[in-house]
């Protein structure tokens, strides 16, 4: 185990740069599945999540470019294909269910790996709110696969979920009438409102149709 000794009693001076949190960066890398433009994000941190995450990206069809030490991340949208992700990829990061939301919204289909197979926590809850909202959900195999357009309604998770309230934001992001998800976790309020403006200022694909017309 881990422990952190302090030995106070000394003044703290210095310098120190901030970065971006690891949901914060990790939900913004998913949203590069939902635009045609060139996608940067500013301030991402570099860990085993943000890493895993832009393998995974890529094995979709993105193309990752990295500048760590400034901090950026850009994502250049090649050719973007539905593939079930890997078990072996999927390892690397325990946010890849946020895909399962992304890849709703481009394809209305998804297939990503139990994360209970993986030795991840359980996505019961945002299973059960996907379903609620009209997904067809289906485990098989260690897999689950996930079909259907997100309709609109007022849905409630059991118990807070940064996870699942983002899962939930990315599946619905083409819905044209809200959608309400309740019992949201404070923590995750204002990086809502962040990904939902980032969302709204870019141009969309809207399942395999093609970009939305700028309107």
């Amino acid at each position: 185990m881990f422990r952190f000794l302090i030995d106070g009693g000394h003044p703290l001076k210095g310098e120190i740069q901030l970065i971006g949190s690891t949901a914060g960066a990790v939900t913004g890398l998913a949203v590069g599945l939902l635009t045609g433009e060139l996608f940067v994000l500013e301030k991402v941190p570099r860990n085993r999540e943000t890493l895993g995450m832009l393998e995974l990206l890529e094995f979709l069809g993105l193309r990752p470019i990295t500048d760590f030490a400034k901090g950026t991340v850009s994502l250049e949208s090649a050719e973007v294909k539905l593939k079930a992700l890997t078990p072996s990829l999927c390892q690397k990061t325990r946010f890849y269910p946020l895909l399962l939301g992304a890849l709703l919204s481009r394809f209305n289909e998804a297939v990503i790996p139990s994360p209970g197979v993986l030795g991840f926590h359980q996505i019961d809850r945002i299973l059960s709110v996907l379903a609620a909202l009209g997904i067809e959900i289906k485990e098989k195999n260690g897999f689950i696969f996930a079909k259907g357009k997100v309709k609109s309604g007022n849905v409630s998770f059991r118990r807070n979920t940064i996870l699942g309230t983002m899962t939930i934001i990315l599946a619905a992001v083409f819905l044209p009438i809200p959608c309400t998800a309740c019992r949201l976790p404070a923590s995750c309020r204002n990086m809502a409102r962040r990904t939902s403006s980032g969302l709204a200022t870019s141009k969309m694909f809207k399942a395999d149709r093609g970009p939305i017309p700028d309107t």
